[in-house]
């Protein structure tokens, strides 16, 4: 019976033995595929954040450019503002211009007038 039992633990570790080699190369197996996907998730995560980042630069240009024309746009109708308001001034300053002009004129015609009938007067009385 000795010699049955070594006979047996012979056979159990030649089978273990068999078995081993199959059952590490399976876990080497299931080892490779969970880096190959997890290389895939990695691959597919870069590809997530590269095209946010590029999302990100083309937002960031699109709002660069939209605040360069609303200033643009800002700024002209500024000037069309200060424009339109000097033009006001200019005409409001035209005319009091006119207006003193006027008056300048018309006292200017009575200031002779005065002038000419105090002389009259003084001649008429010499």
């Amino acid at each position: 019976m000795a010699r049955r039992g070594k006979t047996e633990a012979v056979s159990t570790d030649a089978a273990l033995d068999s078995a081993a080699p199959s059952t590490l190369q399976l876990i080497r197996e299931k080892e490779l595929e969970i880096d190959a996907r997890l290389l895939s998730v990695r691959e597919d995560a870069e590809g997530v954040v590269a095209e946010a980042r590029q999302r990100a630069a083309e937002t960031i240009a699109r709002s660069e450019t939209d605040a360069e024309a609303s200033i643009r746009e800002r700024e002209q109708a500024v000037r069309s503002e200060s424009e339109a308001a000097v033009s006001r001034v200019q005409v409001q300053a035209e005319e009091e211009i006119a207006a003193i002009n006027e008056r300048a004129a018309w006292r200017r015609e009575r200031a002779v007038d005065s002038v000419v009938s105090a002389v009259l007067t003084i001649r008429e009385g010499s």
